[in-house]
């Protein structure tokens, strides 16, 4: 992160992500969660760390498992 407000502008658009799927209505239930794009900040393995877990919490609000990701990542 640049700097302390990004990084508290990421951490605000995810989480809010991960909160609003908890609204949608049952037939709009994702089965497939589809990552595209880079998935870290800088391709070191504390980016890809951070990555899972917010994934895991993302697949938990679903009712999903990791078998349920398509990847087509970036470069990083």
């Amino acid at each position: 992160d640049r700097d302390a407000a990004t990084k508290a502008e990421r951490h605000l658009v995810l989480d809010g992500l991960i909160d609003n799927l908890a609204h949608l209505p049952k037939g709009w239930h994702p089965q497939v969660v589809c990552v595209s794009g880079d998935i870290g900040w800088k391709g070191k393995a504390d980016d890809y760390a951070l990555a899972r877990v917010w994934l895991a919490r993302l697949l938990d609000r679903l009712g999903l498992g990791f078998g349920s990701v398509v990847v087509c990542a970036g470069n990083h």
